[in-house]
């Protein structure tokens, strides 16, 4: 959604990325505002900034390298990250496929055999 409307739009991934990364720029000069200018705040919401912004990068496309393989489909994932439903305390795993598209799974179910992790760095690419 836009600032100024309440209308939904959708985007495709590049476009997310873009807005994502305009709202971590935010974020972050928001955080120095508060820490430098104002010194109401401290460090730490510059930090999540940072690494939000490191996290995207680390989500785009061209950067993809594959870390597992799905056994019985043969795709090619990359591990994003462990996650943690606050509500639950359930672990959960997010990977991106070579669409770009973002999954989420049971962190049991990722590591019950059905991804393989490559080691063999000719098929990551």
């Amino acid at each position: 959604m836009s600032e100024t409307s309440d209308t939904y739009v959708p985007m495709d991934r590049d476009t997310f990325l873009v807005e994502a990364r305009l709202a971590a720029t935010r974020a972050v000069y928001e955080a120095y505002e508060n820490v430098v200018v104002k010194k109401t705040e401290p460090f730490l919401a510059g930090a999540i900034a940072k690494r939000l912004v490191a996290l995207l990068d680390s989500w785009s496309h061209e950067n993809f390298v594959a870390t597992h393989i799905h056994v019985k489909s043969g795709g090619r994932y990359k591990l994003l990250g462990d996650a943690t439903l606050e509500a639950t305390l359930a672990r959960y795993v997010m990977y991106q496929g070579t669409d770009g598209r973002v999954w989420v799974r049971p962190w049991d179910e990722f590591y019950d055999g059905r991804f393989k992790e490559i080691t063999d760095e000719r098929q990551a690419v």
